[in-house]
């Protein structure tokens, strides 16, 4: 899921690059795992049993990694945003008067698009599927994918799922959330099932008992075992590929 700052150029370049490059360390890699890079806002939650599990974290300018980077760059934050601009994140792809600093590498900028890779170790019997979404602002990750279970264990749709929780966001726009654009990305885990299949195996665990949706409700995977989630360390960068773009790149 891309959303380029600046200009439409960033996500259809980085998109391109993705398409001809990510499948060949996908298909070349014999662990049944899943990786997820993050640089920005957007997050991936991961829904397994009865458990919303955290797969990236929200770059916020006023996060004390992200704003000790910004700071040592020789930006600064106020009031959560970056220069005081109208930037309230503090990674991003495009964006790129904030990494003009040429004595610094891509991933030490003011703004940078060096992700945190998370890697998960996925468990046939109860991992189910994955949300990428930017709607976080509304909902909490484990209230999105427990209306997400229901949704589909009523109606064996992800598509509908995806559509009815956007109809969700916009109906809270009187608390001055909800307005701004939204993109929510369901992939579900079939392990040689059938999309029928997996339909009726998540029906069976969530259909009868279908635990009634609770807006708001606290998280409940305070016990989950996160040793199953762990950093990727050797991180990668498309900054540069970026970088080499003409000055239509960065309208």
């Amino acid at each position: 899921m891309f959303d380029g700052h600046g200009g439409i150029n960033s996500r259809q370049k980085v998109a391109k690059y993705s398409e001809e490059n990510l499948h060949v360390r996908i298909t070349n890699d014999s662990k049944f795992k899943t990786d997820i890079g993050n640089a920005g806002d957007s997050l991936a939650v991961l829904s397994e049993d009865d458990m919303a599990i955290p797969m990236s974290d929200d770059h916020k300018p006023s996060n004390p990694d992200e704003s000790d980077r910004i700071t040592e760059a020789g930006g600064f934050v106020e009031f959560g945003r970056v220069n005081s601009k109208n930037l309230a994140l503090s990674c991003a792809l495009g964006d790129f008067e904030f990494k003009q600093n040429t004595k610094l590498g891509v991933e030490k900028q003011i703004v940078t698009a060096y992700p945190d890779v998370k890697k998960h170790r996925i468990k046939i019997e109860s991992t189910e599927f994955l949300v990428l979404a930017c709607i976080w602002d509304c909902f909490k990750s484990q209230d999105v994918v427990s209306f997400i279970r229901k949704n589909i264990a009523e109606h064996n749709d992800l598509k509908r799922a995806c559509e009815d929780l956007m109809e969700r966001c916009l109906s809270k726009t009187g608390k001055g959330i909800g307005t701004d654009n939204m993109t929510i990305i369901i992939i579900g885990f079939l392990y040689n099932k059938t999309e029928t299949e997996w339909y009726k195996w998540m029906t069976s665990k969530y259909g009868e008992k279908s635990s009634e949706y609770k807006e708001d409700r606290l998280p409940t995977n305070n016990n989950y075992d996160y040793s199953d989630i762990y950093y990727e360390n050797n991180k990668f960068t498309i900054d540069d590929y970026l970088s080499k773009e003409d000055d239509s790149n960065k309208d």
